[in-house]
């Protein structure tokens, strides 16, 4: 789970702890690059499962994603608001 799991949501105060040093690994952890993030992903990964031989790495995910993901639901009422406007006009025009 995200500090923040909506984008619109105030930022809930975080505190960051050293992941590997807990009883249960957590589900998540963030890297920042100067980088392309693409471009280190796969040894980001090589290097966790090094790391960490019995948890396996799901999914990689860059800032991007993640806040596309988060505005997927708005876009989706957005897009269905403007087609039954143009179907409301066309309705109304005839």
């Amino acid at each position: 789970m995200y500090p923040c799991d909506e984008i619109r949501e105030a930022t809930l105060r975080t505190i960051y702890l050293d992941a590997f040093q807990l009883q249960r690994p957590p589900g998540t952890f963030a890297l920042r690059t100067s980088v392309d993030p693409q471009a280190v992903a796969a040894a980001v990964r090589r290097t966790a499962l090094d790391v960490l031989k019995d948890v396996p790495v799901a999914r990689v995910m860059t800032l991007s994603d993640q806040v596309d993901a988060t505005i997927v639901p708005g876009r989706l009422i957005a897009s269905l608001s403007g087609a039954f406007a143009v179907l409301g006009s066309l309705l109304a025009a005839r």
